[in-house]
């Protein structure tokens, strides 16, 4: 049934879903990125950064920099 809902794998859904919130949560608070990358259930915040700079380019600290509300 996934398939036919979805165009990527369970875990490429979840690791988006993870960094939309990971965008949210820098934009919008004032969370330290250790903080969002526990509450996100990375494995470590070396992990957690990584993965937002291979999505988005940039590293979170430079996002939360340049997009905070």
């Amino acid at each position: 049934h996934w398939k036919e809902l979805y165009d990527v794998s369970p875990a490429d859904f979840i690791m988006q879903r993870k960094m939309e919130e990971a965008c949210r949560l820098l934009r919008e608070t004032s969370m330290r990125i250790y903080e969002i990358s526990e509450r996100l259930q990375f494995i470590d915040c070396s992990h957690f950064c990584r993965s937002f700079k291979k999505n988005f380019g940039i590293t979170p600290g430079r996002f939360s920099r340049e997009n905070a509300v």
